[in-house]
């Protein structure tokens, strides 16, 4: 009975080490996964910041090309001698149009005149 008594201790010691090491396992497999998942967090909010402010100089880069390419037209406007002729086109269709506006009939005097007719 000492052997069996000594077998089975020996076999209750085993399992008891081989859960604590499967135990220490577990903890640091859990440790491993948590570091890799704050890692992967950190990478994409890394990425998404540098985004941003990728996005945010291109931004401000096509914005000044396009203002640069403005001035560049209108200089070149200015420059052309039959632009004074097409502003002087513009403002006169642009009087003819206000004194038709102001000659012409109203909403309420068309009405009037149906109504006497």
């Amino acid at each position: 009975t000492l052997m069996r008594h000594e077998s089975f201790a020996s076999i209750v010691l085993q399992r008891w080490w081989r859960s604590q090491v499967a135990n220490q396992l577990n903890i640091h497999m859990a440790a491993t996964s948590i570091q890799s998942c704050y890692r992967g967090f950190r990478a994409y909010q890394n990425y998404v910041t540098l985004l941003f402010i990728i996005l945010k100089i291109q931004g401000l880069a096509r914005g000044h090309l396009c203002r640069v390419r403005l001035k560049q037209k209108i200089a070149t406007l200015n420059v052309a001698p039959t632009n004074d002729i097409r502003k002087n086109q513009n403002l006169t269709a642009e009087n003819d149009y206000a004194t038709r506006r102001k000659h012409a009939p109203t909403y309420e005097e068309v009405n009037r005149k149906r109504q006497k007719a």
